[in-house]
């Protein structure tokens, strides 16, 4: 399962419950890949692509996403990050985070 930048709309709070759906559907071996933006507050966006909108973005601390995969009971968890990408217009962190169902 690839979850890039899907869980970044959820409260803390709904983030192991998330996870753990995600974790159950996968068969033994399975992979669960998930990108997220790190920090620790939430962005509201009002305009977007010349739109107004109401969308907040939840950052993430960076060990908050191996915990809830540890959680949902994936194991063999990888972390990658990197940086805004120059001329792209980013700000923010960004997280990667592979865990694996055993079996």
């Amino acid at each position: 399962i690839t979850a890039f930048y899907s869980l970044i709309h959820l409260a803390d709070s709904e983030l192991d419950a998330a996870v753990g759906a995600l974790a159950r559907t996968l068969q033994p071996g399975g992979v669960l890949v998930v990108g997220v933006h790190l920090g620790a507050e939430v962005k509201r966006m009002t305009q977007w692509w010349d739109h107004e909108v109401s969308l907040d973005f939840v950052l993430m601390a960076p060990e908050r996403m191996p915990a809830a995969m540890a959680a949902a009971g994936l194991t063999e968890i990888e972390t990658y990050g990197r940086g805004p990408m120059p001329g792209s217009g980013e700000t923010t962190q960004r997280g990667y985070f592979l865990g694996r169902r055993p079996g």
